[in-house]
């Protein structure tokens, strides 16, 4: 890979992960509150959120595919065009992955033998 790539590949990680555990926490402390943060909830978490971004990516790729082979969007034409299909996908995600956070933070709240953060 070029050096470019590879920076922007690092930079990309370093948000991601930075973003994920800036969500992590303003999630616990404003929006599922639960009594106990843990290690392992905090990994679950973590685990939520990979696995949103990889859906996510598939999802845009493949509301990309289809809007340029079946619908024929011509992105070169129409810039704002490009927005569509990450904002589909993220439009179907953001619900699914609230009440996976939310089931994440109820179950590990309840169990015992909590390492606290």
């Amino acid at each position: 890979m070029t050096n470019l790539v590879m920076k922007a590949f690092w930079s990309n990680t370093i948000a991601f992960v930075a973003a994920s555990i800036f969500s992590y926490f303003a999630n616990a402390i404003f929006t599922f509150k639960p009594n106990k943060k843990s290690t392992r909830q905090f990994s679950i978490v973590m685990g939520v959120y990979l696995l949103r971004w990889f859906i996510s990516s598939s999802l845009t790729s493949l509301f990309d595919s289809i809007f340029v082979n079946v619908f024929n969007f011509d992105y070169s034409s129409f810039k704002y065009l490009e927005l569509l299909a990450p904002l589909l996908a993220s439009a179907l995600l953001i619900p699914i992955a609230y009440f996976a956070l939310d089931w994440v933070f109820r179950k590990t709240d309840k169990e015992k033998n909590n390492i606290t953060l």
